[in-house]
C-alpha cells in the first residue's frame, strides 16, 4: 500500500513539473525579445526626431548599464549587446535617412 501510495505523490509531482515546464515554455515565447527584423522595421517606421530622441534613451541606458556592471550588480549582462546593437541600428537609419 506504501509503495503504491508513493508512485502516486510521484507521477502527481512528475505531472506538476510538466505543467510547470508549458507554463514556462508559454511564457518565454510571449516575453522573448523581439527579433532584430521587427526591430528594424519598427525604427523605420519612426521620423528622424523620433530616432535621435531614441538614441539618447539607449545611450543613457548604456550608460546604467555600465555603471553596473563595474559595481558589480548587472542583472542580464546580455542586454548591453542588445541596447549597443540598436543604438548601431539606430545610427545606421540615420545614415541612411540623411543620405537621401
Amino acid at each position: 500500500m506504501s509503495d503504491e501510495k508513493d508512485d502516486l505523490n510521484f507521477l502527481g509531482a512528475l505531472g506538476l513539473v510538466a505543467v510547470g515546464a508549458l507554463i514556462g515554455a508559454a511564457a518565454a515565447l510571449l516575453l522573448a525579445p523581439r527579433t532584430g527584423d521587427e526591430t528594424r522595421e519598427m525604427l523605420r517606421e519612426k521620423s528622424a526626431d523620433e530616432l535621435h530622441t531614441r538614441e539618447r534613451e539607449l545611450a543613457e541606458q548604456l550608460y546604467k548599464l555600465r555603471f553596473q556592471r563595474a559595481t558589480g550588480r548587472m542583472e542580464s549582462p546580455a542586454r548591453m549587446r542588445q541596447v549597443r546593437r540598436e543604438i548601431a541600428r539606430i545610427k545606421t537609419l540615420l545614415n541612411e535617412k540623411g543620405r537621401a
